[in-house]
């Protein structure tokens, strides 16, 4: 409960939103790997969401799936580009 500041309403409706978006399902959740971009195609998307931590920084710094990804983003015609 620490994380919804005590209030059971909030928790409740972070479960339910957990519960629709299935975001652990192998075959509902609406994230996809990094491979799969790659074969769908990196010229089909247009940003990347990176979450932030120390956990997922130590993996995305060793991710070579990554490494090829993101110039292909920055610099592709209408893509969003890093200030």
């Amino acid at each position: 409960m620490n994380f919804w500041g005590g209030k059971e309403k909030a928790r409740e409706e972070s479960k339910a939103l957990l519960a629709t978006l299935k975001p652990t399902s192998k075959t509902g959740s609406p994230a996809i790997s990094l491979a799969q971009v790659k074969r769908i195609g990196y010229d089909k998307f247009d940003a990347v969401f990176i979450p932030g931590g120390h956990i997922p920084m130590q993996d995305l710094l060793k991710d070579r799936n990554l490494g090829e990804l993101l110039p292909d983003l920055n610099f592709a015609e209408g893509k969003p580009k890093s200030p």
